[in-house]
């Protein structure tokens, strides 16, 4: 199944689900987030998300900086290190469930990762090291459920979120699917 048939699937899915009753009131949210990708360029990541919910669908933006690996090769001729790394900026549209006391929600994201790859190479003989950075953006779609305890002024919870993205084509190992796991921090504000 290509990613814009999965994305039209997704959509489908989500907008036949049943949703609570629309109020009448707008409901702005601002909330930050930390977690971690199971996969690399992905592992632990922070980052921050805003939208709006408002008759019962929720559409709002993500923007997650995975801070990924370090890893080191040394052989007899060189020692390798690399980085990796990935940004990812979407917009989200999802609906509530009607689970109460904690607020449910499905949602998918459809924006793009940007990854990066710095590869340092220091020959054993001592001569000098050589740097190469690679960078790349691709499409992401990424299908989310979350969970929200509403507290006095702001909620907390849980978000599971597969990430399924392009091959950057770079010559170090870079999933294009991994399933993270974040804990946000959320607040509502109603103009």
């Amino acid at each position: 199944m290509t990613a814009s048939r999965a994305v039209c699937v997704i959509i489908v899915g989500l907008t036949s689900l049943p949703r609570p009753a629309a109020t009448q009131q707008m409901d702005l949210e601002v909330g930050l987030l930390g977690g971690y990708g199971l996969e690399d360029p992905y592992r632990v990541g922070v980052g921050a998300t805003a939208g709006v919910l408002e008759s019962g669908i929720y559409a709002g933006g993500v923007l997650v900086r995975h801070f990924g690996t370090s890893s080191t090769r040394i052989l007899t001729t060189e020692t390798t290190t690399t980085d990796q790394s990935a940004w990812i900026f979407g917009g989200e549209l999802g609906i509530p469930l009607p689970v109460e006391p904690v607020e449910v929600r499905l949602s998918v994201v459809v924006g793009i990762t940007r990854f990066r790859a710095n590869t340092v190479r220091e020959p054993a003989d001592g001569s000098t090291p050589t740097e190469e950075t690679n960078k790349a953006t691709k499409g992401l779609v990424s299908p989310r459920a979350s969970a929200l305890v509403p507290l006095p002024g702001f909620k907390v919870g849980a978000e599971i979120a597969l990430l399924i993205g392009g091959d950057p084509g770079f010559s170090e190992t870079f999933s294009t699917r991994s399933v993270a796991f974040y804990a946000k921090v959320v607040v509502p504000i109603r103009p």
